[in-house]
This record gives structure tokens, sequence and C-alpha cells, in this order.
């Protein structure tokens, strides 16, 4: 469901980059809330690698997590040629950073509202996966986004009806442990779970490839490990950001 192991890959690379606190930013160019509007709304996690990063095509700076929503019944007819295909997302990107989603520069999440209803479905800013840049990011196949996304998501949908736009939220303790996998200690995988791998090397000197299958064999975690069998006699402790579920 959107990006594979997001709290190691994307919330807890967040902190290291930024800080312990972070945020949720409603942008400023966001419409504001009627509870009869249908809206569209991205997620910005990072651009280009980089959590923080300068926005030219509205010429501000901008920073993990940059949330923007907009009311699709302002939107030019020719906005909605691809929406059929679940494309109404590549408007809102487009829009809000200057860019087609297809440039693949981004790692973010989208959504929608809907007569007040918060859906988390997008066909493709859910599924892109890129290694071009420092902090890479992975899919995990699902159109929608994850738990720990939709969480985040939530907590940002109910500052923006609650509040407006251009304001700026610190995530509160409660939301940290969800987002950081500590509330549900990690164990998101269960034994007999059949995961990828998002990881090249060897494991007894035999070779695993990015893409390769194994089957969990223990999943109580261990420094942020788990027992993945690959089959062949490569059996490992695998890092959770270095596995998926297969799906």
């Amino acid at each position: 469901m959107g990006k594979a192991n997001w709290s190691e890959n994307h919330y807890e690379a967040a902190k290291r980059a930024l800080g312990p606190n972070l945020s949720v930013k409603i942008s400023n160019f966001s419409d504001n809330y009627d509870p009869s509007g249908k809206y569209a709304g991205v997620i910005m996690y990072h651009w280009r690698g980089q959590f923080s990063w300068r926005n030219e095509h509205l010429g501000y700076n901008g920073r993990a997590f940059y949330v923007a929503i907009l009311d699709t019944r302002k939107w030019p007819q020719d906005a909605f040629r691809r929406a059929g295909q679940g494309m109404v997302h590549d408007y809102i990107f487009k829009q809000t950073f200057g860019e087609s989603y297809n440039q693949n520069t981004a790692s973010c999440g989208g959504f929608a509202i809907v007569e007040g209803q918060l859906k988390f479905s997008s066909l493709w800013l859910n599924k892109t996966e890129s290694t071009s840049y420092a902090n890479k990011w992975y899919s995990d196949g699902k159109k929608e986004l994850s738990a720990p996304e939709q969480e985040l998501v939530k907590f940002a949908v109910e500052e923006w009806k609650r509040h407006g736009k251009h304001r700026t939220a610190t995530i509160p303790d409660w939301l940290d442990q969800k987002l950081s996998g500590k509330a549900a200690h990690q164990a998101v995988y269960e034994v007999g779970d059949v995961v990828k791998s998002l990881w090249e090397g060897p494991i007894h000197g035999k070779p695993v490839r990015r893409g390769d299958r194994g089957v969990v064999e223990d999943a109580t975690v261990v420094n942020g490990k788990i027992t993945v069998d690959f089959g062949g006699g490569k059996r490992a402790c695998m890092c959770l950001r270095d596995i998926a579920h297969a799906g």
C-alpha cells in the first residue's frame, strides 16, 4: 500500500535529516475546506532525494512534510482529461511543483477528499519508485497509501479542516509513535509471509537480487531486522528497510 517500509525509509530518514521534531505544512496555495467539496491532495516526502528543497515554480522553500489540497471544482476542463485513468493527481502535482509527476523526481503520496470523506488512492503517485537519488524509495505495488502514510494524511487533513491553509502543525507524540512503527513494535510481518528483497548482495556467498522472494522464518524484530529464508541456503537477518511484502 504506497511506499514500502515508509516508516524507516521516509519518516526516520526525515528525522535524521531535519531533526526529531517533524511537522506538517498545509500549503498556502491550498484551497479552503467546504464539506460538500471535491478535493485532490498531494503530500511531498522528499524531492530529488532531499527532505528540504527550493520550489522555483512557486518561489518558496519547502520541506517534509508538505501538503497541498486543491478544489477540483475550480480546475479547467482539460485537467480531467486523464482522470478516468486514475490520473487526476498529475494536474495537482504540476500545479504545485511545476513539473510532471512522470519525471519521477519526488517521493510523494496522493489522496482525495470527496464530500468530507478521505480516500487514500492514487494509481500513479502511490506506485512510483526510484533509486536515482540519495534517499531512494520503493513501491509496495498498491495504489493505496501505506498504513503510516494514511495516519499522517489523516492528521494533515484534520488540521486543514479545522485551521485552514498556510498552517504548520508539529507532529504530536502519539502520532510520532505510529509513524515510527514504535506503537506496533514494528511487527509488520508474520512467520510465513512472502517478502521481496529491496537489496542486492551476497548471503553466505550466494547472490540475492532485488525482487527475489523469500519467506519470513522469524518475525521477531531484533535491531531492526527479521529472519528471512530466500531458499537455496540463503537465510539471513534482513533489515526492515531492505524488504517489502511481495503482494
